[in-house]
């Protein structure tokens, strides 16, 4: 990044009046962590176009990473009322809200947030969070349903279910805290999976191809229904072709290509594979011509 702040800092000398150019370099110093030139950058930003939401909506971002009180709400309020469609700044207004410790008004900002953004899984766990925190308890139920419903690999809100709902219905706290187990689960497996598949990267640039497939195949085996299983048949079976063992490496990329569609890897190699099968039976045939 600082490659990017400084090239972004040759455009703000050449460009001062362009507010882009401003935010640009103020959005890289923040990820270079330096908020405080990221601050002041948002400054000359809002200062050329004061009536701008996203230059408000920015400085108010920095503010609230800087640990500031009220300074960041009164951006992202100006954003909402410039922009009130621009979902971000309502939701960083939630959070703001909620930092200063104004709950009513941070759920009034996320029931905004997931009126426009009904998908917004995270949205409705804060507000769960928020209507628990003011004794709201059956609507702060209803919102954490809402997020397991949008992703049902929410831990936060499934854990909350699970203690909400213990004293009022235990069956249903021990079906959440069983969903909540299987997700971890399921984590801890695709975590050891990914080791597996980093260790055959590293025998992989050893060439060490024995060792490679059999990392590979060990992960395939031990996350049958992981995230990345495709990337792992994907990648054993470009191996196994790369070694010359077609027939295994062409059933792999099948069963990627089943859980992956449109790769174009995947349908480069397959199309390979049938060309060389297509090119040795012609070879064959002209060899037993008479």
């Amino acid at each position: 990044m600082r490659t990017a702040s400084s090239l972004l800092r040759n455009v703000v000398i050449l460009e001062p009046q362009s507010v882009d150019a401003h935010l640009d370099l103020a959005i890289a110093l923040a990820e270079s962590y330096d908020l405080q030139a990221a601050l002041e950058e948002t400054d000359r930003a809002v200062g050329l176009a004061p009536d701008s939401a996203v230059a408000h909506f920015n400085r108010g971002r920095v503010l609230f990473y800087l640990g500031r009180s009220e300074e960041p709400r009164r951006d992202f309020e100006t954003a909402c009322r410039l922009a009130p469609q621009m979902t971000e700044s309502r939701y960083f207004l939630a959070l703001a809200e909620r930092q200063a410790g104004d709950y009513p008004q941070a759920i009034a900002s996320l029931q905004e947030v997931v009126s426009l953004q009904p998908k917004n899984g995270m949205a409705w766990n804060l507000l769960g969070d928020a209507l628990a925190h003011q004794a709201r308890q059956k609507e702060a139920i209803a919102a954490w349903r809402h997020a397991v419903s949008i992703d049902p690999e929410d831990t936060r809100s499934i854990a909350s279910l699970v203690v909400a709902l213990r004293p009022s219905d235990p069956a249903e706290a021990a079906r959440f805290e069983a969903q909540l187990t299987a997700v971890e689960k399921a984590r801890h497996i695709s975590g050891r999976a990914q080791a597996l598949a980093s260790e055959a990267i590293v025998s992989m640039r050893a060439d060490d191809w024995p060792d490679a497939t059999r990392y590979l195949q060990q992960a395939i085996q031990i996350c049958p229904d992981c995230a990345i299983k495709a990337e792992l048949h994907k990648s054993l079976g470009l191996m196994q072709c790369d070694l010359g063992d077609l027939d295994h490496g062409e059933a792999e990329l099948r069963i990627a290509r089943t859980l992956k569609r449109g790769d174009p890897q995947i349908d480069r190699a397959l199309a390979l594979i049938a060309q060389v099968r297509a090119d040795h039976s012609s070879s064959g045939s002209s060899a037993s011509s008479p």
